[in-house]
């Protein structure tokens, strides 16, 4: 993955990073965002172990993101197939380990590992790797409570 991002910024003449940050080595600063959100309320934990994002909690509270506008009229469409989420456009925050050998970590009482998302969250918060490439892929899909 890397070879490839160093020919897109050889490609287009920007200039490198000076290092580079992986997800496994920010893993305390997923956590620490999963806390807030749990202690803000716009999380919770399944039965399972796994954490949601409360969709229905966001908007009760009148936040608007209009990513989130197009992705419930999709979700009305499919059939609710997870009995651990409270409403069907809930995301993974952090996902419960459902065998012992699955990589994962220990974090909120059981083994497990980052949603999707909640990485770049966590980390645009400080690293920064081309800028416009971190803005174009994933301004559209990221969510921030401040």
């Amino acid at each position: 993955m890397y070879l490839l991002l160093l020919v897109f910024i050889a490609f287009y003449q920007i200039l490198p990073p000076r290092n580079f940050s992986r997800v496994t080595d920010n893993v305390n600063s997923i956590i620490e965002l999963i806390e807030t959100l749990l202690k803000e309320g716009f999380a919770y934990q399944s039965s399972k172990g796994s954490i949601y994002f409360s969709i229905d909690e966001y908007r009760s509270r009148r936040f608007k993101y209009p990513r989130l506008v197009k992705l419930m009229s999709e979700i009305k469409q499919e059939a609710l197939n997870n009995d651990e989420k409270r409403s069907q456009g809930d995301f993974a925050l952090w996902k419960a380990c459902k065998e012992k050998d699955e990589p994962g970590w220990d974090a909120f009482g059981i083994r497990g590992r980052p949603g999707w998302h909640i990485e770049c969250s966590a980390m645009s918060n400080y690293v920064h790797i081309c800028g416009l490439i971190i803005w174009y892929f994933y301004s559209q899909e990221r969510i921030r409570i401040d």
